[in-house]
């Protein structure tokens, strides 16, 4: 069987796993994030891909059971369970600064948990979003 295909370019996934670990210093454990911060994926098979991807100590955006995107750091990643059965997988995040946690079957990862957008990226959103409410105010 193939693997899944998605919109992600296959040189983004070996410099991805090489990287240092994703941060964003402007946030703290369990503070809500503001979209400009988050790479939003086209559909969930390529969603989950991307966050198959997260390393420990990667920072993520992880959707919290009243809806909000609040900012987690990934603590593990298991693939095993306690009597050594393999299984599709899980993620433990860490929530918030009392070391909440909150862990995820890779069946959910697509929709419920967002990576994080670097520094550049984000002001290169926001600098689009300037130019189009000061073109709005030309007019």
């Amino acid at each position: 069987m193939s693997p899944p295909r998605t919109d992600m370019d296959p040189q983004q996934c070996v410099h991805r796993r090489l990287s240092r670990p994703i941060y964003l210093p402007k946030y703290n454990l369990g503070e809500e994030g503001h979209t400009a911060d988050m790479k939003i994926e086209s559909n969930p098979r390529s969603a989950k891909l991307v966050v198959s991807l997260l390393n420990t100590y990667d920072a993520a955006w992880v959707k919290r059971s009243d809806g909000r995107w609040c900012y987690a750091i990934l603590a593990e990643k298991i693939f095993h369970d306690a009597d050594g059965d393999s299984h599709h997988g899980k993620l433990r995040f860490v929530v918030d600064g009392d070391g909440s946690a909150k862990t995820m079957s890779c069946h959910r990862w697509g929709e419920n948990v967002r990576m994080v957008r670097d520094s550049l990226e984000s002001r290169a959103i926001s600098k689009q979003d300037e130019d189009t409410v000061s073109h709005r105010q030309l007019r």
